[in-house]
């Protein structure tokens, strides 16, 4: 991937994560995502857990997603942060290729198939600009009330995918100090990232 547009894709990358990070639920009352979590993995123990869980179950999705896409992908995740009055939760962002105005339809039908499967109801839409592609995104708009999104670009230049586990319990600081994420994904980082808590 070219410097520039690699450049212009974590900017984008960051900049819509904040934007989603920041945003306001835009869920119904009673409405969540569904996805499988399961509230205590057995043989653990610990107020981490259900953090842990929603990390392992999320990522594998967007492990999962990547694969479809297929090349190489960096991770740029963020540390584990507070959430609710005892949780915590974690950005996820994945920097991945390109694709062909072709390619990225037969991408993005089957990821949204693979999406639906899950449970989640994806929106398409179109990417405009110097760039034009795909777009997946659930919700969506904005967040659940637990922070849940997941969202998809695919572009001629690049794929950008950010996502955000629900806030489930666990301790922040502890699963920062543990280095959960970065010790439990498969994807390489971006060479400036270190296992840290920001």
């Amino acid at each position: 991937m070219r410097t520039s547009a690699r450049t212009a894709l974590v900017l984008f990358a960051v900049g819509s994560s904040m934007l989603a990070l920041t945003a306001c639920s835009n869920s119904q009352p009673n409405q969540e995502p569904t996805m499988s979590r399961s509230s205590t993995p057995s043989g653990s123990t610990g107020a981490a857990s259900g953090a842990k869980s929603a990390w392992d179950d999320l990522n594998q999705k967007v492990e999962s997603t990547q694969a479809m896409v297929g090349g190489e992908w960096e991770a740029s995740d963020t540390g584990a942060t507070a959430c609710g009055s005892s949780g915590a939760q974690w950005g996820i962002t994945r920097l991945g290729p390109g694709a062909s105005p072709g390619d990225r339809e037969r991408i993005i039908d089957e990821i949204e198939t693979a999406w639906k499967a899950n449970g989640w109801k994806p929106t398409r839409t179109k990417i405009g600009g110097d760039a034009p592609g795909l777009q997946l995104r659930y919700p969506a708009a904005g967040t659940f009330d637990d922070g849940f999104f997941i969202e998809l670009g695919i572009t001629d230049y690049g794929s950008s995918m950010q996502s955000q586990t629900p806030c489930e319990p666990g301790d922040a600081d502890a699963l920062n100090d543990e280095q959960y994420a970065y010790n439990h994904q498969n994807t390489t980082r971006l060479p400036s990232d270190s296992p840290s808590s920001s």
